[in-house]
């Protein structure tokens, strides 16, 4: 997941209320972890986003003409029906457009898991990629008064 961020902007999306709320926090945790904009929102609000991308150029060359950042969807899966018809479109979209599309879903065993026990594994495994990423990317903060930011 951070390799995938690495260069993107990351645009996340849950289907169901908790998983959009995990989504929120995420993305604030990866705008404090990469200084780059994160966009939490519905699928209405993603898909222009998505359908704006423009055309991966497969002549450019990166030393010459910079590597443009493109977005990625990262859809937060809490195992929920939910939303099922946006995040088909959502999908559908990020192929079209070449748009590439991650999941943060649950781990084995967390099927028979209430709510808030899924909405806090969503988010602790968001706020993880967002850790490693600041780690990747040499950001990651040390205070002493507050911990690992």
């Amino acid at each position: 997941m951070a390799c995938a961020l690495a260069d993107a902007d990351p645009l996340l999306w849950g289907g169901s209320v908790l998983a959009a709320r995990s989504a929120r926090r995420c993305a604030e945790a990866l705008r404090r972890a990469s200084g780059r904009a994160a966009l939490s929102a519905d699928a209405d609000a993603l898909m222009p986003v998505i359908t704006g991308t423009p055309v991966r150029d497969p002549f450019a060359d990166p030393e010459i003409d910079g590597l443009p950042t493109r977005p990625v969807l990262v859809v937060m899966d809490d195992g929920e029906a939910g939303d099922a018809e946006g995040r088909a479109r959502l999908e559908a979209a990020c192929r079209q457009h070449d748009v590439s599309a991650r999941r943060i879903g649950l781990p084995l065993g967390m099927e028979e898991a209430g709510p808030v026990d899924r909405y806090v594994t969503l988010l602790l495994q968001g706020r993880f990629s967002a850790a490693y990423l600041a780690l990747g990317l040499d950001r990651l903060v040390l205070d002493s008064r507050a911990g690992a930011r």
